[in-house]
């Protein structure tokens, strides 16, 4: 299991807190930079961080309200803006299942059981939304907007297995707003409010994200292989790239390189005439991977604001319509790293500091760093044993994550890799 941690410690105060200013400090953080979205009577509105306690301390009674469950780098929860995620959640609609027939906290309690019994995590807390239940899985550690796709992956594994409470398969997104704890939900006059916590001495769970992939997805590969057939297998084995991503993270990560590249070049105006059409092209295909078809147009006008302010609104159009109309139909684009290079002009300099477009030479120089760095492979494996021992036996004498990270000059992800290899 992950950490545990008090709820309520980002804003300093304890006893005086709303509920909906407790359970939101719980997954947001006031002191960190960005956004976050409101839904207030079906109005939306993007606040800074830090200004959300006061906002939510000051929300109107019996008014229906929703806040973005994830946080944004700009006031638009648009996944091209994500920033960070300090959650995974289920939108769980039980008054649809025989589970609905119970009280609010015993459908809790049930849903605590099937985690149990099937080998789930845990839920670090779960809402009656007024119909229904929000289950959520708090991190530790904040994870970057970067690792959306490995993300909707436990996402989609965790609502997969908790389809006998009636999961939202459309409520699972990094831009999803969920009601907030003490705002009524107008379908049924009910307040939202928390209904089960998994705590232990006044702290509330947390899951190390790494863990919580270890502990969810084999479930899904399981599930995915008891439904294949041999063809199939052979297909899925195919979807791989030489690097080891899938497509979805490979794109993903091309998404971040063009943003590098535009700040390499300097570009602080945007993306120049000439370069604009592609990059937008490539960017629309790119996103294309990891978001839902319906939302990509939404997206694709917020991209384009980003990178190319000063191309017209026919002329995002006209560049992006066949990417969408791709996407649409199942088959989003893609390219290779030599037609990017050429797409987008990209230099051997550039492709150096990229991490996902470069040309064989470029490939070729890396991977003589690689062997350099590995070549004495025995002095090498001779430390890293060295090093898991040594926080073995750190861990052995009571010391938590974050004390052997210090003493050891690790981050807690490393002491947990070390420990359970």
């Amino acid at each position: 299991m992950g950490s545990a941690e008090m709820g309520a410690d980002s804003t300093g105060g304890t006893a005086e807190m709303t509920p909906a200013l407790r359970e939101a400090m719980a997954y947001h953080d006031p002191a960190a930079q960005g956004f976050a979205a409101l839904l207030i009577e079906g109005r939306q509105r993007s606040y800074r961080l830090s200004e959300l306690p006061a906002v939510l301390d000051a929300l109107p009674r019996d008014s229906s309200v929703f806040l973005s469950q994830a946080e944004f780098f700009a006031p638009n929860r648009r996944l091209v803006n994500l920033s960070r995620l300090r959650l995974c959640f289920a939108d769980l609609e039980t008054f649809k299942t025989p589970y609905g027939e119970a009280k609010p906290d015993q459908q809790a309690q049930s849903l605590v059981l099937y985690c149990e019994e099937a080998g789930l995590p845990r839920p670090s807390l779960v809402n009656f939304s007024g119909r229904g239940l929000h289950a959520k899985w708090f991190l530790d550690a904040p994870i970057p907007g970067q690792a959306l796709p490995r993300w909707n992956r436990v996402q989609m594994a965790l609502n997969d297995a908790l389809t006998p409470f009636s999961a939202d398969k459309g409520a699972r997104d990094a831009s999803r707003c969920l009601r907030v704890v003490g705002s009524v939900n107008p379908r049924s006059g009910e307040v939202c409010r928390t209904v089960w916590t998994d705590e232990s001495n006044g702290l509330i769970t947390r899951w190390d994200f790494e863990e919580m992939c270890r502990e969810v997805l084999p479930i899904e590969r399981q599930a995915l292989a008891n439904r294949r057939k041999p063809e199939q297998v052979r297909k899925v084995s195919t979807t791989r790239v030489s690097n080891g991503w899938d497509r979805k993270t490979l794109w993903w990560n091309r998404l971040a390189d063009l943003r590098l590249l535009i700040q390499i070049r300097d570009w602080q105006d945007g993306v120049p005439i000439g370069y604009r059409n592609n990059f937008l092209y490539v960017a629309t295909c790119a996103v294309a991977w990891s978001v839902d078809p319906d939302d990509l147009p939404g997206e694709v006008k917020t991209l384009a604001a980003e990178l190319c302010p000063s191309l017209s609104p026919s002329a995002i159009r006209s560049t992006t319509t066949t990417a969408i109309a791709k996407a649409k139909a199942g088959k989003p684009y893609k390219f290779s790293n030599r037609r990017l290079i050429e797409l987008l002009d990209i230099g051997p300099d550039e492709q150096r500091q990229l991490r996902t477009i470069c040309d064989a030479d470029e490939r070729e120089r890396r991977d003589r760093l690689r062997h350099r760095k590995y070549t004495d492979r025995a002095t090498y494996e001779g430390n890293a044993q060295a090093k898991r021992e040594q926080v073995r036996q750190l861990r052995g004498d009571g010391h938590s994550y974050a004390s052997i990270a210090a003493i050891m000059g690790l981050t807690t992800k490393q002491v947990d890799n070390l420990l359970n290899r």
